[in-house]
């Protein structure tokens, strides 16, 4: 994904949560932590909506172990992984205001 949209990832996801006194290292540290959650969600979500197509092709790249074929081949679905990636973000983070508050 390109920075901005990683950028605007990290935006939907941290908009609206108050960090307060929270140092710029561990924030650091849970921005990485909670956007690989996020990351993590967004591609189960993806291999249970891909088509048998979709999952049989990503498949057989995973068993070549050729990250450029992987890359290519999420850069050919990138607009319904980038909608995943945003939908998740946006449900963390409102699921972390209903629990803790804004």
């Amino acid at each position: 994904m390109t920075d901005k949209v990683i950028n605007d990832i990290k935006d939907d996801l941290f908009g609206g949560l108050n960090f307060g006194s929270v140092s710029e290292s561990d924030k650091k540290v849970l921005i990485a932590k909670m956007y690989r959650a996020v990351e993590d969600q967004a591609i189960l979500r993806f291999m249970e909506e891909a088509t048998p197509e979709q999952k049989a092709e990503l498949d057989e790249l995973e068993k070549q172990n050729d990250q450029t074929l992987i890359d290519q081949f999420i850069e050919d679905n990138y607009g319904v992984l980038e909608g995943l990636f945003r939908e998740e973000a946006l449900n963390l983070r409102n699921e972390l205001i209903a629990k803790f508050g804004k």
